[in-house]
């Protein structure tokens, strides 16, 4: 119970991991924990750690609370401002805003080692009218404003051979939306869509602003579709 399996890349063994993100078997292994960010989860899941959202305010230092507060985010609990603190590493888990509808910032620190390989998808008609299966990313749909500021995103991979509208951070900027992408730097990630693949956005219908330094190193940007871009 409470136990959750991670695969150790520095030595090449699966790990029992208690709540406390502690090795309990193998008994070789037995009190490792993830110093050198080497864990991935098998299940792509990690345990969450509940943290306080204050006013829509919150910041979060390590996986499990920046889990919890999406968590929170996709049940509609009003989250406004996640400041990073430090590295705030995912070890493989999926991570996923489902919507941005009204406005929020993350800034701070990095996030480091999520992965969407089931990311959050819309079956239905695009504002083009258009049907099938839409918006692949960190942050699937901003129909609000969403603000990216002074964070590093490394390690991120996203695959989604069905979906369009596929990118790192933002599948869709919808109309009247705004994206704010300010000092951000992307490395040493992935995304594999199908039609529309961006290394940043795959789609924008709304307004798209640049501001400071956007720095991309070894991504990859690969669709099974058409249409493909490093932006």
């Amino acid at each position: 119970k409470n136990m959750s399996f991670f695969y150790d890349a520095e030595i090449n063994t699966v790990l029992i991991v208690d709540k406390n993100g502690v090795a309990v078997y193998p008994k070789a292994y037995e009190g490792r924990t993830n110093t050198k960010q080497t864990w991935r989860a098998l299940t792509q899941k990690i345990e969450t750690v509940e943290t306080a959202i204050n006013s829509g305010v919150t910041s979060v230092d390590n996986g499990g609370k920046l889990a919890y507060v999406v968590e929170q985010a996709n049940k509609n609990v009003p989250v406004s401002e996640i400041t990073l603190n430090g590295v705030v590493d995912m070890m493989g888990s999926n991570l996923t805003v489902d919507k941005v509808s009204n406005n929020l910032t993350v800034s701070g620190g990095t996030i480091k080692n999520a992965t969407a390989v089931e990311a959050k998808t819309t079956t239905g008609k695009t504002e083009e009218g258009q049907d099938g299966v839409y918006n692949t990313a960190l942050f699937p749909k901003v129909e609000g404003q969403l603000h990216l500021k002074n964070i590093v995103i490394e390690n991120l991979n996203i695959k989604d051979t069905n979906a369009s509208n596929a990118g790192l951070l933002v599948g869709t900027v919808a109309k009247n939306a705004t994206l704010i992408i300010e000092n951000v730097t992307i490395k040493n990630s992935k995304i594999i869509g199908h039609h529309n693949v961006g290394a940043l956005v795959g789609i924008n219908y709304g307004t798209i602003k640049i501001v400071g330094k956007v720095t991309l190193e070894n991504v990859e940007v690969q669709c099974v579709g058409g249409r493909v871009g490093q932006l």
